[in-house]
């Protein structure tokens, strides 16, 4: 299975390499991508909701956990969210963002 920060991290960086550059509007909706790592490819998939700047919705990785966003904004042409990911029977927090 596919590592939860490592799939995050590849999940964030496609997703919010394409809401970054769309306009508020267009955000919404449901995002997909494939990940490959070795021989192994996985699908993940992020789902927004906008209402003014505030972003809610779900992120889902290739091992099949489902994260709610929290947090989520859309300012100045940048999503940023949280996401509460289990992590070796703890909860681990991860924060989702486009560096500028």
């Amino acid at each position: 299975m596919y590592e939860t920060s490592k799939s995050a991290c590849a999940v964030t960086i496609l997703f919010v390499t394409l809401a970054a550059v769309a306009q508020e509007s267009s955000l919404a909706g449901r995002w997909t991508a494939t990940l490959k790592k070795g021989g192994r490819t996985g699908a993940a998939s992020l789902t927004v909701r906008v209402s003014g700047n505030e972003v809610t919705g779900t992120l889902s990785d290739p091992s099949g956990q489902i994260w709610q966003l929290q947090n989520g904004k859309f300012e100045a042409n940048q999503l940023t969210f949280d996401v509460t990911a289990r992590e070796h029977g703890g909860a681990k927090n991860i924060h989702f963002f486009r560096p500028s």
